[in-house]
């Protein structure tokens, strides 16, 4: 794609629920997370071009994808958790409901870099519009856990002011171009880069 069409796209996802039962947010997340959280900077990514339908418990991960820094003394995890449409306060606790049943399953292995207390653990939730009043934090756990918003409209902006289009070749087109999506995602994606 060239810069102009991967525009087109990121501003598309952005606009509003894209109808590809959320593979194009899931995969404009994996670009977003990755522009934040670089290998170059200590973060290994886990999620990167999952299916949107690979739960988070069964995979063990924190979100759709998430970046782990585990950088003693003050290792970190930030989640990135899509949700096409409008995010609702129910959808926010159930997620730190299953954030919870996967912290018990990782236990051990964030505790042999350092003890959960000295972890940083943030949920970044991404939707294209949110209910009034989501808490910016909430234990879980009896640790704290940062909560944070973001809309698929300034994730896609930061995105394009990036010049983001490497990314978004690699992780959007060619997750696209996997035989397992559907012809018709495929044809969505090509109708909102028409130029």
């Amino acid at each position: 794609m060239t810069a102009a069409q991967a525009a087109h796209l990121l501003n598309a996802t952005g606009n509003g629920n894209t109808g590809t039962n959320g593979i194009l947010e899931q995969r404009l997340l994996d670009c977003y997370g990755l522009l934040h959280h670089t290998m170059a900077n200590g973060w290994t990514p886990k999620g990167l071009r999952d299916s949107v339908f690979a739960a988070n418990t069964f995979r063990k991960k924190f979100g759709d994808v998430e970046f782990e820094r585990p950088v003693r003394p003050n290792p970190e995890v930030v989640a990135y958790e899509s949700h096409g449409g409008r995010l609702t306060l129910p959808y926010v606790l159930d997620h730190l409901d299953s954030f919870c049943s996967v912290l018990a399953a990782r236990e051990d292995e964030l505790t042999s870099i350092a003890p959960l207390a000295d972890w940083r653990f943030e949920v970044v939730f991404v939707a294209h519009v949110f209910d009034g009043a989501l808490p910016a934090a909430r234990g879980v756990a009896g640790l704290n856990v940062a909560l944070r918003y973001i809309t698929f409209a300034d994730a896609a902006l930061e995105l394009i002011a990036a010049n983001a289009t490497a990314s978004v070749n690699t992780h959007i087109v060619d997750a696209l171009n996997n035989g397992f999506i559907h012809p018709q995602v495929r044809q969505r994606a090509r109708g909102m880069i028409a130029i």
